[in-house]
């Protein structure tokens, strides 16, 4: 299965959060440096109820890219739907 990152924002979107998981987790292999599969899989986790990995990968991301504490950013430059804003929102406030 090829994965993308848009058929994992539409897993997500649909609460198919195991197969978002999955997807991403898949995207981040092929591109290990790259953060928005991370941050992918960082929403995921919170949404799976698993709230200390969701933590501590965000904690990764922001440390590698502070933006993604910006709302404007998530939403303008990386284009993710409301659902990835909302979950992304109570995930920043795990970490700031």
């Amino acid at each position: 299965m090829h994965n993308t990152f848009a058929e994992a924002q539409a897993q997500f979107i649909t609460g198919d959060y195991d197969a978002a998981l999955a997807s991403f987790q898949h995207l981040s292999s092929r591109e290990p440096l790259e953060t928005m599969p991370l941050a992918g899989m960082a929403l995921c986790y919170y949404a799976l109820g698993k709230t200390p990995h969701a933590r501590r990968m965000w904690k990764i991301i922001v440390s590698r890219d502070e933006r993604y504490l910006l709302p404007r950013f998530l939403r303008k430059e990386l284009g993710w739907p409301d659902a990835m804003l909302e979950t992304a929102r109570k995930v920043n406030e795990l970490v700031v």
